[in-house]
């Protein structure tokens, strides 16, 4: 073997290397003559294997992650909701950090609502609440915030737009003063035709004027012009029908909107905050499979019965 020389930066190394395996021993001074370094190295003998077992890790590790980015990708674009121009202010979020990222941090609705509420009344001094449920999960939590605060309650009727087919997924929301807020990603992702969509918002309307004649004998939304309103709801999954509410809201004029939730997605909450002025939510998660049931120990659907229970004796 050949010995070899490199200088440079005021180092001087020399080795010696074989040309049939690549491997090698190679000695060097620095410029600092306390400092002698001395190692091994070992180089693939062609370069061109080299490249190639590293291209081949590269490329299967691609492809072994194909499937989360798709999946990524068609979750971001069904959920994904552009901001409004007319709101690009993002109010601000306030949770509670000993709950962040858990799961199961209520027993049940009526908990998380005192829970809720409490946190409420430790942050600034709220003038004139008024708080607007939404049906039927919502309703619960509201009462016992509005209790905690000696707060008028009330109801937002809101229903999300079902897509054809399903029983739970919307592409958008219709609210109870009959204002449509529609999905639009979403809705060309569906390949939705246009007649599609407004026998769905037909049918959507339909159901929210039955619930308002059953929940409220068709009594008005309360005047809201220079009132707090505090809208709630058991939790935030993609935020879209709490979205509509509260657009619908910001058109009577109210000194504050405030929406207050026991727990969220992190977008979720992140897209509903541009709309409103604060948003309290004691229970935030970052995952990409949420489910507001996984917040509640216990969980099931109130039906038309028990929120009728849950609003007797309230004017």
């Amino acid at each position: 073997m050949d010995p070899e020389r490199i200088q440079g930066g005021g180092a001087v190394f020399s080795g010696v290397f074989s040309p049939l395996t690549g491997a090698g021993r190679i000695t060097g001074k620095t410029g600092n003559p306390k400092l002698t370094t001395t190692g091994k190295i070992a180089l693939l003998s062609n370069p061109i294997e080299q490249f190639s077992s590293r291209s081949f890790f590269a490329i299967c590790c691609i492809i072994r992650s194909l499937p989360e980015i798709f999946l990524s990708f068609v979750w971001f674009r069904n959920h994904y909701v552009p901001p409004d121009p007319e709101q690009q202010h993002m109010g601000e979020i306030i949770d509670n950090p000993r709950l962040r990222e858990r799961k199961f941090v209520f027993s049940d609705r009526h908990d998380a609502g005192r829970q809720l509420g409490a946190f409420i009344k430790t942050l600034h001094p709220i003038r004139d609440p008024v708080v607007l449920a939404i049906p039927a999960g919502g309703v619960p939590i509201g009462k016992e915030v509005a209790a905690a605060l000696g707060a008028h309650l009330s109801l937002a009727i809101v229903r999300k737009i079902r897509i054809p087919g399903t029983t739970e997924a919307g592409f958008g929301a219709v609210t109870w003063d009959g204002q449509v807020l529609i999905n639009d990603g979403l809705r060309a992702a569906l390949g939705l035709s246009a007649d599609e969509v407004e026998v769905a918002i037909a049918e959507t309307r339909k159901n929210v004027n039955e619930r308002i004649a059953r929940f409220t004998g068709g009594r008005a939304v309360p005047a809201l012009a220079g009132k707090t309103v505090i809208l709630t709801d058991d939790g935030l999954a993609s935020g879209f029908t709490m979205l509509a509410a509260a657009k619908s809201i910001r058109l009577r004029n109210p000194d504050r909107v405030i929406v207050a939730v026991p727990t969220a997605s992190d977008s979720s909450a992140e897209l509903v905050s541009h709309t409103v002025d604060q948003l309290v939510c004691l229970n935030i998660r970052t995952s990409r499979r949420f489910a507001v049931a996984e917040a509640y120990e216990q969980w099931y659907d109130l039906d038309d019965r028990e929120v009728l229970e849950e609003l007797a004796g309230i004017p």
